[in-house]
């Protein structure tokens, strides 16, 4: 019964993200269930230079626009594991798109 609810509550919420042209979110808040039967248009993402490049990843697959705002040249994404920093994952997408 409570998963059903759940999932009422969830349909509620998102029939009414698409009542509104602008709607915002963090970037995991993109990936979550409640938006994922929404169109996302328009992906503004601030600070991009400090955010790892998987985050910005999982926003960008839902969208059709983005566009990033930052300065590579500041301070860098935080990766604290030390696996995430063998993987390379020290680089955020905006610095990797002006670098590379």
């Amino acid at each position: 019964m409570k998963t059903c609810i759940v999932y009422v509550v969830e349909a509620q919420r998102a029939s009414q993200l698409t009542q509104h042209s602008i709607v915002g979110a963090t970037l995991e808040g993109t990936a979550m269930s409640i938006l994922r039967r929404t169109d996302i248009g328009v992906v503004l993402q601030d600070e991009a230079a400090q955010t790892p490049e998987a985050k910005t990843l999982m926003s960008l697959a839902r969208c059709k626009q983005w566009i990033q705002i930052g300065d590579h040249n500041q301070l860098p994404p935080t990766v604290k594991c030390p696996l995430a920093k063998d993987a390379l994952m020290e680089i955020s997408l905006f610095e990797r798109l002006i670098v590379e």
